[in-house]
Protein backbone atom coordinates (compact mmCIF):
# COMPACT_ATOMS: atom_id res chain seq x y z
CA UNK A 1 0.00 0.00 0.00
CA UNK A 2 1.51 3.34 -1.09
CA UNK A 3 0.05 6.53 0.32
CA UNK A 4 0.61 10.12 -0.73
CA UNK A 5 0.38 12.84 1.88
CA UNK A 6 1.33 16.50 1.81
CA UNK A 7 1.67 19.36 -0.62
CA UNK A 8 5.30 18.91 -1.57
CA UNK A 9 4.37 17.82 -5.09
CA UNK A 10 2.57 21.14 -5.59
CA UNK A 11 5.56 23.03 -4.23
CA UNK A 12 7.79 21.21 -6.69
CA UNK A 13 5.28 22.15 -9.39
CA UNK A 14 5.89 25.80 -8.54
CA UNK A 15 9.63 25.17 -8.60
CA UNK A 16 9.19 23.60 -12.04
CA UNK A 17 7.42 26.76 -13.20
CA UNK A 18 10.30 28.86 -11.87
CA UNK A 19 12.78 26.54 -13.57
CA UNK A 20 10.98 27.07 -16.87
CA UNK A 21 11.08 30.84 -16.35
CA UNK A 22 14.78 30.69 -15.48
CA UNK A 23 15.62 28.70 -18.62
CA UNK A 24 13.21 30.04 -21.25
CA UNK A 25 11.81 33.39 -20.05
CA UNK A 26 14.80 35.21 -18.62
CA UNK A 27 12.97 38.51 -19.08
CA UNK A 28 10.59 37.61 -16.24
CA UNK A 29 13.23 36.86 -13.59
CA UNK A 30 16.45 38.62 -12.76
CA UNK A 31 19.71 36.76 -12.28
CA UNK A 32 19.79 36.94 -8.46
CA UNK A 33 16.31 35.48 -8.04
CA UNK A 34 17.12 32.81 -10.60
CA UNK A 35 20.19 31.75 -8.64
CA UNK A 36 18.13 31.53 -5.44
CA UNK A 37 15.45 29.39 -7.11
CA UNK A 38 18.02 27.05 -8.68
CA UNK A 39 19.84 26.71 -5.34
CA UNK A 40 16.61 25.84 -3.53
CA UNK A 41 15.69 23.40 -6.29
CA UNK A 42 19.07 21.62 -6.18
CA UNK A 43 18.96 21.33 -2.36
CA UNK A 44 15.37 20.07 -2.55
CA UNK A 45 16.18 17.41 -5.16
CA UNK A 46 19.18 16.22 -3.15
CA UNK A 47 17.13 16.05 0.04
CA UNK A 48 14.40 14.12 -1.82
CA UNK A 49 16.81 11.29 -2.53
CA UNK A 50 18.74 11.45 0.77
CA UNK A 51 15.83 11.22 3.23
CA UNK A 52 13.69 8.12 3.56
CA UNK A 53 9.88 8.15 3.52
CA UNK A 54 9.73 10.92 0.92
CA UNK A 55 7.56 10.38 -2.12
CA UNK A 56 10.15 10.71 -4.86
CA UNK A 57 7.59 10.32 -7.64
CA UNK A 58 5.43 13.15 -6.29
CA UNK A 59 8.44 15.49 -6.21
CA UNK A 60 9.70 14.54 -9.66
CA UNK A 61 6.32 14.59 -11.37
CA UNK A 62 5.43 17.84 -9.60
CA UNK A 63 8.61 19.37 -11.00
CA UNK A 64 7.97 18.01 -14.49
CA UNK A 65 4.30 19.02 -14.55
CA UNK A 66 5.10 22.54 -13.34
CA UNK A 67 7.68 22.94 -16.11
CA UNK A 68 5.30 21.42 -18.67
CA UNK A 69 2.35 23.66 -17.72
CA UNK A 70 4.43 26.84 -17.41
CA UNK A 71 4.06 27.88 -21.08
CA UNK A 72 0.28 27.73 -20.72
CA UNK A 73 0.30 29.88 -17.57
CA UNK A 74 2.72 32.38 -19.07
CA UNK A 75 0.80 33.14 -22.27
CA UNK A 76 0.79 36.91 -22.74
CA UNK A 77 2.82 37.64 -19.61
CA UNK A 78 5.08 40.67 -19.99
CA UNK A 79 7.60 41.96 -17.47
CA UNK A 80 6.58 45.05 -15.50
CA UNK A 81 9.73 46.98 -16.28
CA UNK A 82 9.39 46.81 -20.08
CA UNK A 83 7.62 49.61 -21.89
CA UNK A 84 8.02 50.68 -25.47
CA UNK A 85 8.26 54.31 -26.32
CA UNK A 86 9.19 56.26 -29.42
CA UNK A 87 12.55 57.51 -28.13
CA UNK A 88 14.08 54.22 -26.88
CA UNK A 89 15.35 51.05 -28.46
CA UNK A 90 12.69 48.33 -28.86
CA UNK A 91 14.26 45.95 -26.31
CA UNK A 92 15.65 48.50 -23.88
CA UNK A 93 14.08 48.43 -20.40
CA UNK A 94 12.47 51.70 -19.32
CA UNK A 95 11.24 52.75 -15.91
CA UNK A 96 7.51 53.45 -15.92
CA UNK A 97 6.35 55.39 -12.84
CA UNK A 98 2.68 54.82 -13.75
CA UNK A 99 2.91 51.02 -13.97
CA UNK A 100 0.73 50.49 -10.88
CA UNK A 101 -2.22 52.61 -12.00
CA UNK A 102 -3.72 49.80 -14.05
CA UNK A 103 -3.42 47.49 -11.05
CA UNK A 104 -5.25 50.01 -8.84
CA UNK A 105 -8.10 50.19 -11.35
CA UNK A 106 -8.32 46.39 -11.39
CA UNK A 107 -8.54 46.33 -7.59
CA UNK A 108 -11.37 48.87 -7.66
CA UNK A 109 -13.24 46.81 -10.25
CA UNK A 110 -12.68 43.66 -8.18
CA UNK A 111 -14.08 45.36 -5.07
CA UNK A 112 -17.11 46.55 -7.01
CA UNK A 113 -17.65 43.07 -8.43
CA UNK A 114 -17.41 41.49 -4.98
CA UNK A 115 -19.98 43.93 -3.57
CA UNK A 116 -22.34 43.24 -6.49
CA UNK A 117 -21.86 39.50 -6.00
CA UNK A 118 -22.60 39.83 -2.29
CA UNK A 119 -25.72 41.84 -3.05
CA UNK A 120 -26.92 39.20 -5.52
CA UNK A 121 -26.37 36.46 -2.93
CA UNK A 122 -28.28 38.41 -0.28
CA UNK A 123 -31.18 39.07 -2.65
CA UNK A 124 -31.20 35.41 -3.71
CA UNK A 125 -31.23 34.34 -0.06
CA UNK A 126 -34.13 36.68 0.74
CA UNK A 127 -36.09 35.51 -2.30
CA UNK A 128 -35.49 31.85 -1.45
CA UNK A 129 -36.96 32.37 2.04
CA UNK A 130 -40.01 34.16 0.62
CA UNK A 131 -40.85 31.46 -1.90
Amino acid sequence: MYTHLGASGAIYGLLGLYLYIFINRKDLMDRNNGQIVITILIIGIIMTFVHSNINILAHLFGLLSGAALAPIFLIGVKPNYMQRSSYTEPNEPVFNPNRWQKSARNKQMLKKGLWIGLAVLIIAGILSRLF
